[in-house]
């Protein structure tokens, strides 16, 4: 069941802009533990911060990334992701643990979906032509709805 949509409007790439494209999947633990999984090209590895400091397997020929980081989340957020560069395609689906309720910031030109099941919370953002994409999830407080 889908619970909220959002679409905030980003600009076109600049003609002469390189962009890149980035499919990941988010696998958030109550500890602030996730796993990352996902497909990207070799020179956007170095745009997630989160990968400095986290175990991670980055398959070249495949372009798939595995990892697992504790660099996402802080107090009272669930995660921060934050890129740096231009993506022609930016879509990442974060999994919430135990069906929390959440708030989503996302940077101009992501849609935000957010999905709620029985097992859990799915957050999804997507966007084409992105310059610098971000996202924040956090806890709603108890008794606050979206």
């Amino acid at each position: 069941m889908l619970i909220a949509a959002a679409s905030v409007q980003g600009s076109d790439l600049s003609e002469g802009q390189e962009a890149q494209t980035l499919l990941l999947e988010v696998y958030l633990e109550g500890t602030g533990m996730a796993l990352v999984v996902g497909y990207l090209e070799p020179q956007t590895l170095s745009n997630l911060s989160f990968i400095e400091g986290s175990e991670y397997i980055y398959e070249e020929e495949t372009g798939q990334l595995y990892a697992m980081t504790d660099s996402l989340g802080r107090d009272g957020v669930w995660a921060d992701l934050s890129l740096e560069g231009t993506y022609s395609l930016c879509q990442v689906t974060f999994y919430m643990p135990d069906g929390e309720a959440v708030e989503v910031e996302a940077s101009a030109g992501l849609d935000r979906y957010i999905y709620s099941a029985e097992e859990g919370c799915e957050v999804q953002v997507c966007g084409y032509s992105v310059r610098d994409p971000a996202v924040t999830i956090r806890p709603l407080p108890s008794g606050t709805e979206e």
